[in-house]
């Protein structure tokens, strides 16, 4: 179904609005396959947003399981802040924009948009170095190159690198 020949007004009645995500399901890797379902429960018409199962579950669980475990306790703390700030920003973005699902390519703009806010938010400038090296090299290398991906991976860099305080200690280290 073509979205841009559709009116929202003629949407209301025909779905229903996001369920807001539980509590209990913020913050943890089962959220992007909440949502999923959640959308398939209400939208059976349309197709599930990509995102949520080949980039927000596949990732959730790869950094959960994978990543997690060798990441020291800063970095730890920070992918758990990461996984709730990204869902809190998807519940929030849902509240107020309840049809984007509908609309492939906004969605996973915003999707992908809302990252580097929500690394940069828990605090990815603050991690030590082998963390963001472990980080770098989860997602697939594919999707580093895809232009979502790209974008993502140039904003944090950019921002790690002219942060005065890291500036001002990596010349501390060369200096050793």
């Amino acid at each position: 179904m073509d979205l841009r020949n559709i009116d929202q007004k003629q949407l209301i009645g025909r779905i229903s609005c996001p369920t807001p995500a539980p509590e209990y399901i913020l913050g943890s890797e089962h959220y992007y396959s909440w949502r999923a379902e959640d959308f398939m429960t209400r939208c059976s018409e349309f197709d599930i947003p990509e995102y949520y199962m080949e980039y927000g579950d596949k990732y959730a669980n790869r950094f959960k399981y994978e990543t997690r475990p060798k990441l020291s306790e800063a970095g730890q703390r920070w992918l758990d802040r990461v996984l709730r700030c990204l869902q809190e920003f998807m519940e929030n973005q849902l509240s107020q924009f309840p049809f984007i699902e509908l609309d492939r390519e906004a969605f996973t703009r915003f999707a992908f948009e809302s990252h580097v806010c929500a690394y940069q938010t828990a605090g990815f400038k603050d991690l030590p170095f082998q963390d963001l090296i472990l980080i770098a090299f989860t997602p697939d290398i594919r999707d580093l190159f895809r232009e979502n991906g790209r974008k993502q991976f140039l904003q944090l860099w950019k921002a790690y690198a002219t942060d005065q305080p890291r500036i001002k200690l990596l010349k501390e280290v060369i200096k050793l």
